[in-house]
C-alpha cells in the first residue's frame, strides 16, 4: 500500500497526478481488482466523522488528494511533493493513455441524458477509447445498487477501469461493497466527472482552481447545493490547516 499522511482519522495518499496516473496505470496492468478514492474536503469531512467511511477511504489502493486545501496541509507538514489530484485530470490523463493501450472502459452512475451525453463527447476527445458499456442505474441507495446483477456485468465484461459517478460517500460505499467480488477491474469514483463531461456542469477557471475556489464556482451554478453544511466542512479544514501550521511554527520557535 502507498505511503500516507493523516488529516485527522483519514489517510490521504502522498501523491500528485503524475505519481497517482503511474500507480492506477500499473495495477490496472496488473489486473489485480481495488478501488481509488478521489477525496476533496466534502469527503474528508465526512470520513472524520464517521468510522465506516473512514475505514473504506484508508482502505482504499489510492485516497488521492482532491482539493487545494488538502495539499495545503500537507505542504505545511512538510510534503511538498503531494499536488492536488483532481477527479477531472484525473479521467482525462488516463483516457489519454487508454489510446494506446488495451484498456477499456465502463462507465457507471448520474442519469441517462447525462451518461449517454457524456459518452458522446469522450469519444469525440478520445475517438480511439474502448468504451464498452455506459449505465445510468435506477435511484436507490449504495446496498440496492451492489446487487447481483451489477457485479456479474462488471466480471463478465472484464473493463480495465469502472468510472463511477455515484457521488460522495455514496459511490465509496458502493466499491466497498462490491470490491471483493470484483475479479479483475480497477474501480475509480469520480462523481461530478460525468456532468463535467457532458458539459451540464462548467469547470472553474484555473485560477479559482489554484486558490481552491471550485466549491465556490460549483454553488454559483448549482445554488440547490448552498447550505451550511458545505461552510462547516471548509471552515473545519482551514480550522486543521491554520492548527498545522502553528504547531509547526511552534516547533521551529
Amino acid at each position: 500500500m502507498n505511503e500516507r499522511f493523516n488529516i485527522e482519522n483519514v489517510a490521504i495518499s502522498i501523491t500528485n497526478l503524475e505519481q497517482a496516473v503511474d500507480d492506477i496505470i500499473k495495477k490496472a496492468e496488473s489486473c489485480e481488482p481495488a478501488y481509488v478514492c478521489v477525496t476533496n474536503v466534502r469527503a474528508l469531512y465526512i470520513g472524520n466523522h464517521d468510522t465506516v467511511y473512514c475505514r473504506i477511504l484508508n482502505n482504499s489502493y489510492l485516497t488521492v488528494p482532491d482539493g487545494k486545501p488538502l495539499e495545503w496541509y500537507a505542504h505545511i507538514t512538510g510534503l511538498n511533493n503531494v499536488k492536488k489530484t483532481s477527479g477531472p485530470d484525473l479521467f482525462e490523463r488516463i483516457c489519454q493513455l487508454s489510446e494506446s493501450k488495451e484498456f477499456t472502459h465502463f462507465f457507471y452512475g448520474s442519469t441517462p441524458e447525462i451518461i449517454t451525453k457524456m459518452k458522446e463527447n469522450v469519444l469525440k476527445k478520445y475517438p480511439k477509447l474502448k468504451i464498452i458499456s455506459a449505465i445510468s442505474p435506477p435511484f436507490g441507495s449504495a446496498q440496492e445498487l451492489a446487487n447481483k446483477e451489477i457485479i456479474h456485468q462488471i466480471n463478465t465484461l472484464k473493463p480495465t477501469f469502472v468510472w463511477i459517478g455515484l457521488g460522495a460517500p455514496k459511490q465509496e460505499i458502493f466499491m466497498d461493497l462490491i470490491i471483493n467480488q470484483i475479479q479483475s477491474s480497477l474501480l475509480i469514483g469520480i462523481g461530478l466527472v460525468f456532468e463535467y463531461q457532458a458539459g451540464t456542469v462548467i469547470r472553474a477557471p484555473k485560477w479559482m482552481q489554484n486558490y481552491g475556489l471550485e466549491w465556490l464556482y460549483r454553488h454559483i451554478q448549482q445554488p440547490k447545493h448552498i447550505n451550511r453544511k458545505n461552510y462547516h466542512r471548509n471552515f473545519s479544514i482551514i480550522l486543521l490547516i491554520l492548527k498545522a501550521f502553528f504547531n509547526k511554527s511552534r516547533v521551529k520557535g
